[in-house]
């Protein structure tokens, strides 16, 4: 073991190991308490099976969390980290002008109108998707394979920026402002979201082995999570400003298929500024909607869907091909789509997707399993620098992220064979020790500050 391993496995600390099940059962009891008090009065009708189901998962995730502190953090095999980094930035470069027009019919010449016109834009982008489909077919399987490049090159940027060369940040950057092009041509929100949490969790975890490592000041490290609290409000204000471009900045919010309108007078939104309290119900809607689709599929019987059921992806590519509802008439979701809660405009949660093919009492097993991995690789990142650890732990920030709306790495091929190919890479990497190799560059560059 070399002597910065031995300096890592000495200053781990169990603060920071169980940081991350801290941050998710806080968003978790947070978006609970907003669906039951929030401004929109859900009438639920089992409250008690949605409580107790709900207990039994952030008991799950805890449980298989904390099992897995007790195993020992390893190291990767010796993989070419920045090699990844680097292709990443070019194939994503290479393709982000031909993806901007075929997935809206735009260039980054019209950038300046869509900046100014999001709503329009995301209505033009709707219909442009509706209108072809040929080439983009072809185009959205290349982008899913180059995806375990592309979504994690930034991440690499940021752990490697003391050893990449100048003439690579030029790229780097380029490929960061193409996503940023992409996501305000198409009018959408996932891009920036994911890229912000990308950035963001990258920043602090970055910051913080090298916090325990002393090599990184408390001021430094202070600076490094204003940074991240700065990137989350101007992703979450981009979020509403294009929410209310679209909605032409409504005095009210009402579901447009439910129906159901909000309480402005709610005590988690009346202390805003009467101009952005719509604002506030919009981001509430978004965190916490998911569990009224949630208690509606707890209520129906369970028929498998054969292990398609979890992911939008597959489910909509088997139904285009085959032209049968089977699956889809035997998943949770389905189900409830026959009460009026639409698949593609409501949440359910990613609970009910999961359930779709193992059950609501298989969800939990599949919890267990996630919360496990959550610690396992972050405490490789944590104690012994794995960097596929920490770039599938990014993934799984996603799931967890969006566990109260959706099942987001598989709602689409990219995310959904990046989460797979990154899994595969850390397990298979992963060993009780690294051959060290002769280099004058250091293989994890980040504990250098």
């Amino acid at each position: 073991m070399s002597g910065a391993d031995r300096l890592v496995d000495r200053y781990v600390s169990p603060f920071l190991g169980i940081l991350p099940l801290i941050a998710w059962l806080s968003l978790f009891s947070l978006t609970i308490t907003l669906f039951y008090y929030g401004p929109f009065d859900w009438q639920v009708t089992n409250g008690l099976q949605l409580n107790l189901y709900l207990t039994g998962v952030g008991l799950a995730v805890t449980i298989g969390y904390l099992l897995a502190m007790f195993l020992k953090p390893r190291p990767s095999s010796n993989i070419n980290m920045k090699v990844i980094a680097y292709s990443g930035a070019a194939f994503g470069l290479l393709i982000s002008i031909p993806a901007m027009y075929i997935y809206t019919g735009k260039t980054p010449l019209d950038l300046v109108y869509a900046i100014a016109n999001q709503g329009a834009i995301y209505l033009e982008t709707s219909q442009h998707v509706r209108s072809e489909s040929g080439i983009r077919l072809y185009f959205a399987t290349l982008r899913s394979l180059l995806a375990p490049l592309t979504l994690v090159t930034i991440p690499l940027f940021i752990l490697f920026r003391r050893v990449i060369p100048f003439r690579w940040w030029v790229v780097g950057l380029l490929y960061l402002l193409s996503q940023i092009s992409f996501s305000l041509l198409r009018g959408t929100d996932k891009e920036t979201i994911d890229l912000g949490i990308f950035i963001g969790i990258t920043l602090v975890s970055a910051g913080l082995l090298a916090r325990q490592l002393k090599i990184l000041s408390r001021q430094k490290m202070i600076a490094l999570v204003c940074v991240s609290v700065v990137l989350v409000g101007a992703v979450t204000q981009l979020f509403i400003h294009r929410k209310n471009a679209r909605l032409g900045e409504p005095d009210q919010y009402c579901h447009g298929l439910t129906h159901l309108c909000a309480d402005t007078n709610n005590v988690f939104v009346n202390w805003l500024p009467q101009s952005d309290q719509v604002s506030g119900v919009i981001v509430i809607n978004y965190l916490s909607h998911g569990y009224y689709g949630l208690s509606l599929a707890l209520q129906e019987p369970f028929d498998t869907t054969f292990g398609i059921g979890h992911s939008f992806f597959l489910m909509e590519k088997f139904l285009g091909a085959t032209g049968s509802r089977v699956v889809l008439d035997r998943s949770y979701i389905g189900k409830i789509e026959q009460l009026g809660w639409d698949r593609k405009f409501l949440w359910s949660t990613m609970y009910v997707w999961i359930a779709n093919d193992i059950g609501f009492a298989g969800s939990f097993v599949f919890m267990f399993v996630l919360g496990f991995m959550f610690a396992l690789s972050w405490r490789d990142f944590l104690g012994r620098r794995n960097i596929p650890a920490f770039l599938f732990f990014l993934h799984l920030v996603i799931i967890f992220f969006y566990s109260s709306m959706n099942n987001q790495v598989t709602m689409g091929a990219d995310y959904y064979f990046s989460t797979i190919a990154w899994l595969a890479i850390w397990l298979f990497s992963r060993r009780t020790q690294v051959r060290q190799v002769c280099s004058p560059t250091p293989v994890h560059p980040i504990v250098s500050g």
